[in-house]
Formats: structure tokens, C-alpha cells, sequence
């Protein structure tokens, strides 16, 4: 599936994120020193702001899409419609992995076509399984368990004092594509609301 991407330029960031917060009935998934972004479903948008040298407005337009062959597919409409294409490849941009390809349209807008390299907002590269040896010395305040299986089963105990919730949640490992993300996004979005 397809999300309109666009991304403008600011000059102060806190003013431009509150007018945006208003506009979108939404805050930012990730924000940075020069870097907001908003990743909004109705209307399907990423909308991004920096404060990095330049025009202010418009810095560029582009379509993000989720899966390998529909990036593929569009850049080859690109192509075939006789326009210069970059394909810049991997890359690290705007604090995100993605795979884009750039061209101007007939007006001189620059536009994007790329895949992110990330899931939910975490880099890809970053999420991996812990070994317990990685926390056995640390103490908790708060152990949360979301797998309805690990929840009933034996899990390892931590020293000292803490509180114990269990969030009802479908075993991710049996989970695929759709159900994954669905699991996982309903997660990310419960520790946003009930934990940052």
C-alpha cells in the first residue's frame, strides 16, 4: 500500500510542531533536534518537517510503499515515462534506513520513491531477542508480559520490588505479515499512551 510523503521546511520547529499537533489531531511518532515527523492514516500521509538549510515550504514530495515489488514497479513507471531517475539505493535519511530512488517532475519538484527499512518506527537493524544474562543485574520497576503464553508459563524472576502486568496479546511468534503488525502496532500504541 501506498502513503503520500511530504516533507517541508521550517525555521522554528516547536512553533510548526504545535501548529501541526492542531492541524493533525495528532503528535509526532519521531522527533529529533532539526526533525519531526507524523505518520497519519486518515489522510494517509507521512508528513515530515526539518529545520535544515534551504527554501522554506516544500522540500520534496514522494510515495512510500510498504513491500519490495511495488517499489519495483514504481520505479519502472518512473522509468518508462522517460524521466532521469537516481536510484540512490540504501540509504540513510531523514533518521531512517529506506531504499529510494529520486526524479524531478516537469516543474522541477523533486520526488521520491522508496521503501523504509523499518517497521512501526524502530530501525529494523536495532530489535533483536535478549538473553535473561542481560538483565539478571538490573532491578525493575515494572514487568510486563504480552504473550498469553509466556503469561502462563514460568518466566525468570527479578530481585527486588516490582509490579507485574500482563497485557493480553496473541503469540507473535505464531503470528505472520497482517496479524504481526496488527500485534505489535497495538502494543507500541498502548506503551506510548500508557507508559511515555
Amino acid at each position: 500500500m501506498k502513503r503520500m510523503h511530504i516533507h517541508v521546511r521550517t525555521q522554528n520547529l516547536d512553533q510548526s510542531i504545535q501548529f501541526y499537533n492542531a492541524l493533525f489531531g495528532a503528535h509526532p511518532v519521531k522527533t529529533k533536534t532539526d526533525y519531526a515527523k507524523w505518520m497519519l492514516d486518515d489522510p494517509r500521509i507521512n508528513f515530515a518537517i526539518s529545520t535544515r538549510s534551504g527554501k522554506m515550504g516544500v522540500e520534496h514530495l514522494g510515495l512510500q510503499v510498504d513491500e519490495d515489488d511495488e517499489l519495483e514497479a514504481l520505479r519502472d513507471r518512473l522509468k518508462s515515462a522517460d524521466m532521469s531517475v537516481f536510484d540512490e539505493g540504501e540509504t540513510v535519511c531523514c533518521y531512517v534506513r529506506s531504499d529510494k530512488s529520486w526524479v524531478e517532475d516537469p516543474s522541477g519538484i523533486a520526488w521520491e520513491a522508496y521503501k523504509t527499512l523499518e517497521r512501526h518506527g524502530i530501525d529494523a537493524g536495532e530489535p533483536r531477542s535478549k538473553s535473561w544474562d542481560e538483565f539478571q543485574n538490573q532491578s525493575f520497576d515494572l514487568v510486563i508480559t504480552v504473550c498469553d503464553q509466556a503469561a502462563s508459563e514460568s518466566y525468570p524472576i527479578f530481585l527486588g520490588k516490582y509490579e507485574k502486568r500482563h497485557w493480553s496479546t496473541p503469540d507473535p511468534a505464531k503470528a505472520i505479515d497482517k496479524a504481526f503488525d496488527d500485534a505489535f502496532q497495538m502494543l507500541k500504541e498502548r506503551i506510548e499512551k500508557e507508559l511515555l
